[in-house]
């Protein structure tokens, strides 16, 4: 007995080293991006992909699964031997346990973690600043297409759309915008699964979760329809290697808002056009801003309020308990911002010049964020 628990002290001591050999390489930049992003963690996951995409299920699923089923089995079996004061048993099976976890722990930082210390992530998108009259010409032609849109969908008796295609045919249908990006920054978007438990995970708070593991973008299906192909589109992100969660969400909307795809394009929409609404105020004044409230689809004004109640209608103390171990993660995976780094693509900063136009109307200077800009640069593109 005294030789097993050796052996197993010193196996759960060589993961932990090894694990922490991996932590203080994700520093180097260069490593994290050519070594692990551009190599092992990508063929890692072509690799496992061929297998779990062919599965009809969420392995991850099964795993997580299986893994708490064999947390309880094993709590009662320690329990047991320390009653019958099965001391070095005891010991032994947590050891073994202990590195069972530091297995996947290991597997998870070569396949992923990485991912987060890789160099910053580039897309072709104009940086020329509009001028007032750029930015209410090109937020009306987005509302238009986003109340065409609108009118287009069949819709069930609470007002959400209709999704017009299969969970799998939205992800093939995702995976070949992904297919638009240039340059060897990005790998394939593997294929995206329904998750069995998706209800439960509403109520944690989540709308998919990427798990590099098993190679599979887990997608919460009780969401509302509308955010369905944003999320697909974000969890896709992350199987392609963009592993921050701000990158993710900019490249999700930059896909999505360029798509010829209406689907993708409203989901998008969905999502960010508040951001076009704001740079009208600040950039045109309240009363262009009204006008276009005006012409909102009262359609699209419901369905938004839906998916609101949807989110509030499951928000419960394990919502905080999940935000607080995801903002950890993340900080322990170098973002130093956490879960702030959600919204990051659309952040913009607005100075009051303490000056005012011929109308009263005062006059700022704005920055405009991440997210603005590409609806400006789409339109640019458009218009010439």
């Amino acid at each position: 007995m005294k030789r097993a628990l050796i052996k197993w002290a010193t196996a759960v001591l060589l993961l932990l080293a090894s694990i922490f050999a991996l932590s203080f390489l994700k520093n180097d930049e260069y490593v994290s991006e050519y070594v692990f992003a551009r190599g092992v963690s990508r063929e890692y996951l072509k690799a496992v992909s061929t297998l779990t995409s062919l599965l009809p299920f969420s392995l991850y699923e099964a795993l997580a699964t299986a893994a708490v089923v064999g947390a309880i089995v094993f709590l009662v079996g320690l329990i047991k031997r320390l009653k019958r004061k099965q001391y070095a048993l005891a010991v032994k099976k947590i050891l073994s346990v202990a590195a069972l976890a530091l297995c996947f722990i290991l597997l998870y930082n070569a396949t992923a973690s990485f991912s987060y210390g890789r160099s910053p992530m580039s897309l072709e998108i104009g940086r020329q600043k509009p001028d007032a009259g750029q930015v209410y010409d090109a937020a009306l032609y987005f509302m238009q297409d986003f109340n065409e849109l609108g009118q287009s969908f069949e819709r069930d008796g609470e007002g959400n759309i209709i999704p017009p295609y299969s969970f799998s045919k939205l992800s093939d249908v995702i995976r070949e915008e992904f297919s638009r990006l240039d340059g060897d920054y990005f790998g394939p978007a593997l294929k995206a699964k329904p998750m069995l438990y998706s209800k439960l995970m509403s109520y944690l708070g989540f709308s998919g979760i990427f798990m590099s593991i098993t190679a599979e973008p887990n997608i919460n299906a009780d969401i509302p329809p509308s955010q369905l192909p944003l999320v697909m589109a974000h969890e896709m992100a992350h199987s392609a290697g963009v592993m921050r969660e701000g990158d993710a969400n900019l490249l999700s909307y930059f896909l999505l808002l360029s798509s010829r795809d209406g689907y993708l394009r409203y989901s998008a929409y969905m999502s960010t056009f508040g951001q076009m609404l704001t740079a009208v105020y600040h950039a045109c004044g309240q009363q262009n801003m009204d006008e276009l409230n005006a012409i909102y689809s009262p359609l699209i004004r419901k369905e938004s309020s839906n998916n609101r109640q949807y989110w509030i209608r499951h928000e419960n103390f394990t919502n905080t308990i999940s935000d607080f171990f995801n903002d950890l993660y993340l900080k322990l995976s170098g973002v130093k911002s956490g879960t702030g780094s959600y919204t990051e693509p659309g952040e913009w900063e607005v100075i009051d010049t303490g000056e005012e136009d011929e109308e009263g109307n005062p006059i700022f200077e704005i920055y405009y964020s991440d997210i603005q800009y590409i609806y400006f640069d789409i339109y640019r593109k458009l218009s010439i």
